[in-house]
């Protein structure tokens, strides 16, 4: 609102100013020209007669009074010797005036001065000789600006008037249109404090304005993101409760069947504490898989980069699941086009192209299924490609494929051994390492994660 009087008032006071200021000097200019006129034509009747030898004439002397009275003004003629031989005042006749205007004046100079703390304009003027360009003597003609500077007073009276009132004009329009203009963005505010008890199922919408309209679009979208980003908090913490309690459940499936019979032979003890066994190493790969996605989720401060050899950390990763492929019926293939040295995390990228691999082998197919793992570079990037023949996924599952617990099928079924991280902490590593992975799959064709890293790591 302050604005807004500010943005009308300032405006009007510079408008004002400016009219007031060009009105006074629009009114001087007009009056130093009409003096000036009348001076040079008492200069050439002065060049033309000998008025300035002394002479006198009554008729001139009348014409000069005559002057005078119109304008209210002053008129002194001087001689070649700066003497004054005519003061309309009587005041300095007879004597020599050495001034700076009067210098220039006999220079052949004219010269015009305004003086506005004594509300008078002066004109000097030089008397040419008849016929020549020689200054013989110099006509003064000063004159009364009073009329002009009370007129100029009433002028900024009325205007600081008129400013005064569009003032107030002003801040009664404003304050009628400002509840109007502020509703709008006053919906804005109360949609953004709802945020804080809890999001609201409706989106806002403030299509006024354009400026309102696109915040409220940004403020919908962010919204979005954050019910998204709350859903799926909630999604991951009820995937880790269910993959925790999973163990858990069978673990005391097992203890009660074993404390609810007592005639329970050895065998049956060993069998079950085999189970019971199996259970607490898959609730411990689960622990030991969420505290390593907590290190390493979007962390890139413990990396311990060093210059390695890729093909040879990519030889190691076969060696290590080439019995789990074996297993499976996956043939495992490596592509190395040319030797490749990068500065990497060798632990890390080890765990990132595992995690890789092994679901690439899990989601494999029986019969001739295999896996096949690329390595090429560039000057700035080396890439690694991981394809496989195996069942593929559709557009739905590939979008979600790289979240938390996230399976395919939602029936987290035991076919499938896993945690359901293995992608996760791939995508967490590749971020740390400052590459990027995508995918590309087609149901019942094979998947293929393309990875980039840097050559450089660049912290």
């Amino acid at each position: 609102m302050v604005i807004m009087v500010l943005m009308g008032i300032i405006p009007t006071i510079i408008i004002s100013c400016v009219l007031v200021s060009s009105y006074e000097k629009r009114a001087v200019m007009n009056r130093s020209e009409a003096i000036a006129s009348c001076g040079r034509i008492i200069g050439t009747k002065i060049a033309e007669s000998g008025y300035l030898k002394g002479e006198s004439d009554e008729s001139f002397d009348t014409e000069i009074h005559a002057v005078t009275d119109i304008y209210g003004g002053r008129v002194r003629i001087l001689n070649d010797a700066r003497c004054v031989v005519k003061d309309t005042y009587n005041i300095e006749t007879g004597q020599i005036l050495f001034t700076e205007e009067v210098e220039d004046c006999f220079k052949g100079i004219e010269d015009k001065v305004y003086t506005r703390s004594e509300s008078r304009v002066s004109i000097y003027l030089p008397v040419f000789g008849p016929g020549t360009k020689e200054v013989t003597g110099c006509v003064l003609v000063s004159c009364s600006t009073l009329d002009i500077q009370q007129s100029r007073a009433i002028l900024a009276r009325q205007s600081a008037i008129i400013t005064a009132l569009f003032a107030v004009v002003i801040l009664i329009v404003g304050f009628m249109l400002s509840g109007i203009l502020v509703q709008p963005f006053k919906k804005l505010t109360n949609a953004i404090n709802s945020v804080s008890p809890g999001f609201s199922e409706e989106p806002v919408y403030a299509p006024e304005y354009v400026e309102s309209d696109q915040i409220a679009v940004a403020f919908n979208h962010m919204v979005s993101q954050v019910k998204t980003m709350d859903d799926s908090r909630e999604e991951f913490v009820s995937n880790v409760s269910h993959e925790l309690k999973t163990p858990l459940a069978s673990m005391k499936v097992l203890a009660d069947s074993l404390n609810s019979n007592p005639d329970a032979t050895l065998e049956m003890y060993k069998e079950f504490m085999v189970d019971i066994s199996e259970e607490i190493d898959r609730e411990n790969i689960i622990i030991g898989d969420l505290m390593e996605l907590i290190k390493t989720d979007g962390d890139s401060n413990d990396l311990k980069i060093e210059s390695c050899d890729i093909r040879a950390l990519l030889e190691l990763v076969v060696k290590r699941l080439q019995p789990i492929a074996d297993e499976a019926g996956i043939t495992l293939y490596l592509e190395c086009f040319r030797p490749v040295t990068a500065e990497v995390d060798s632990t890390k990228f080890i765990l990132i192209i595992s995690n890789l691999v092994e679901n690439a082998i899990k989601y494999g197919r029986a019969e001739d299924g295999w896996v096949r793992i690329s390595l090429n570079a560039d000057k700035s990037f080396f890439y690694i490609s991981v394809a496989d023949n195996g069942i593929g996924m559709s557009e739905d599952v590939k979008a979600h494929i790289f979240e938390r617990f996230y399976r395919g099928d939602k029936s987290h079924s035991k076919d499938i051994k896993g945690t359901g991280l293995g992608l996760a902490l791939a995508r967490a590593g590749i971020s740390a390492h400052k590459g990027a992975v995508s995918v590309e799959s087609k149901p019942e064709e094979g998947t293929t994660f393309s990875v980039r890293f840097p050559l450089v790591y660049v912290a």
